[in-house]
């Protein structure tokens, strides 16, 4: 339930814009892979609905074995999650 949320206020568009597959409900939280991010940029995001109705939201880089923490943001409200993930993937999710 909370995950379907989390899509609904990205948008179904913003995903396919992305190239976003392997998409994970985690139960509070939400995660997907991105295609196409920049170097040095997340290919990675995990959301996870916190206490305080707000999102917490971890930016990684995945490649082969290797995981590298990109940034993690605690309290983002569901307006500024799209804003967010382009500013970390660099990848346009509107057009």
């Amino acid at each position: 339930m909370i995950a379907a949320t989390i899509q609904q206020q990205i948008g179904r568009k913003a995903f396919f814009m992305m190239g976003a597959h392997t998409l994970v409900d985690h139960g509070n939280a939400f995660s997907f892979k991105v295609r196409g991010a920049g170097r040095g940029c997340a290919n990675y995001i995990k959301v996870t609905l916190n206490a305080h109705d707000f999102y917490d939201v971890e930016c990684l880089r995945l490649w082969g074995l290797n995981v590298k923490t990109i940034s993690t943001h605690t309290d983002v409200g569901a307006e500024n999650l799209r804003g967010l993930i382009e500013s970390e993937t660099g990848l346009c999710t509107s057009l």
